[in-house]
């Protein structure tokens, strides 16, 4: 259990690290990055539902306060895939042009991406304090 807790937690670390990394030189130097950095969104949404999925029954009985905070997070990605479904359905039938509502739908990803890897710190720590 604390390996594969050690191991999700490294590899989001570095995984999370490498697209700011992406987005941040997007942003400030070269905007082709921007692709790079939305590639890379789609594995590392994949890898943190999967370890999202891992990790729920290795914490279920020691710490229900992650374990609600990941139920959040797993909701939180399914209603936002839902919602970017209706929108690719519907978006030909809007007759106005919604740009800010396109940086909502961007910007949403690594906002949860960011609270998937607090959850995971917060584990780690735990668990960390556990061994000692």
């Amino acid at each position: 259990m604390e390996k594969t807790i050690l191991i999700i937690t490294w590899l989001n670390r570095l995984v999370m690290l490498l697209f700011v990394s992406l987005i941040l030189i997007g942003f400030t130097l070269i905007r082709e990055y921007f692709f790079y950095a939305a590639m890379l969104a789609i594995f590392l949404g994949a890898f943190q539902i999967i370890a999202a999925l891992i990790i729920s029954p290795l914490i279920v009985k020691k710490d229900t306060v992650n374990l609600k905070k990941l139920n959040r997070y797993t909701n939180s990605v399914g209603i936002y895939i839902v919602i970017c479904f209706v929108l690719y359905f519907v978006a030909e039938s809007i007759p106005f042009k919604i740009d800010f509502l396109g940086y909502v739908l961007v910007l949403i990803p690594i906002i949860l991406s960011l609270f998937f890897t607090y959850i995971t710190e917060q584990i780690y720590k735990i668990n960390k304090n556990e061994r000692e």
